[in-house]
């Protein structure tokens, strides 16, 4: 059997992490045959008080160097609008080092905002397979 790709990926998050986060995270590890690596940030370890001048570009500089690595960038919509500025500063990265931007659009009748819609490459539904058919389809 041919070696399985790994595709390296970074979900949008804000500083707190959330269900939906986590949710992500689950489905991406419960889809037999497709491994991968996590390039978000470690929610267990902060490196730096995001809320200073100097920790804030500390980590802007931390999520070039994570986001320029990755294969693809997923985004979760719900998140946008409360968590604008940082997520909004993720997709920027993401648009300038030109990764395949994926937005997972939640179960109920959420509407994506215009920027989400702009800027994605495809939309994922609230499940696995979705999500993983769009990894596969647009990593790069």
């Amino acid at each position: 059997m041919p070696q399985l790709k790994t595709y390296k990926l970074f979900i949008s998050h804000a500083w707190q992490y959330d269900y939906e986060y986590f949710k992500v995270v689950e489905f991406l590890d419960s889809v037999a045959n497709f491994k991968w690596n996590n390039f978000s940030v470690p929610e267990h370890n902060p490196k730096i008080d995001p809320f200073s001048k100097s920790g804030q570009r500390a980590l802007i500089k931390d999520l070039e160097n994570q986001v320029r690595q990755v294969n693809c960038f997923l985004a979760i919509g719900r998140m946008y609008l409360p968590f604008r500025y940082w997520i909004q500063t993720e997709l920027d990265i993401a648009f300038y080092f030109n990764k395949p931007i994926i937005t997972i659009v939640p179960r109920n009748s959420f509407k994506i905002p215009k920027v989400l819609q702009d800027l994605s490459w495809d939309f994922a539904g609230w499940n696995r397979f979705s999500i993983v058919d769009a990894i596969r389809k647009h990593s790069i």
